[in-house]
């Protein structure tokens, strides 16, 4: 997370240690995710804080945030004990909500299995994730889209997808399938929508 949002939390909040020993917190390498979870953090930041206030002094003096990170693509929130079962109700939640948030932009994501690590995203930060594996959108394509599987299709002028090449290939691999598998795709089989079995 940014300097900014990791500053305020850290002032605001002072269960939040970064000077801690490595051997007692984590936190001294601040929140390991990006900044689509700043507001889901703050708001269970704001919860805990509000709970923490009920309780008497000598059960939470001690209570401290270990690691807050990203993990298998939802929220990890560590804390050394949970002072109350409310607390542990309140980071249960967040860390589940956590996997419909898109860590990079904040907008409603969903879980992706399909990149180099797992990651909740957008659809947009998705396909911006997508181009970093470099998948040419050819000239004659409206648009890319992604399927459940992974998959990269040009959508051309009919509205029809036709699998991307190196998209396909990705695939096939990953599902120990043939190329076939993945490229047989048709639509109105003129000139532009012609069926390719590309092997």
């Amino acid at each position: 997370m940014n300097k900014i949002n990791t500053k305020y939390l850290f002032k605001k909040y002072k269960w939040y240690k970064p000077n801690q020993p490595l051997t007692q917190s984590l936190m001294a390498f601040g929140f390991d995710h990006h900044d689509g979870w700043f507001e889901l953090i703050k708001g269970l930041s704001e919860n805990i804080d509000k709970e923490l206030k009920k309780l008497q002094k000598d059960k939470i003096k001690n209570f401290q945030v270990d690691q807050v990170k990203e993990k298998f693509g939802g929220l990890r929130f560590y804390v050394n004990f949970a002072p109350s079962n409310k607390i542990r109700k309140l980071i249960e939640v967040a860390e589940r909500n956590s996997y419909e948030i898109c860590e990079y932009c904040g907008k409603k994501g969903k879980l992706r299995g399909d990149l180099c690590w797992v990651l909740t995203l957008c659809d947009k930060c998705y396909f911006k994730r997508l181009g970093e594996y470099n998948y040419p959108k050819p000239k004659w394509a409206k648009k890319q889209i992604i399927r459940e599987s992974g998959l990269i299709e040009n959508i051309c002028k009919h509205g029809v997808g036709h699998p991307h090449i190196m998209s396909a290939k990705e695939i096939a691999k990953r599902y120990n399938h043939t190329i076939k598998t993945w490229m047989t795709h048709g639509c109105c089989m003129d000139e532009c929508c012609r069926r390719l079995l590309i092997v």
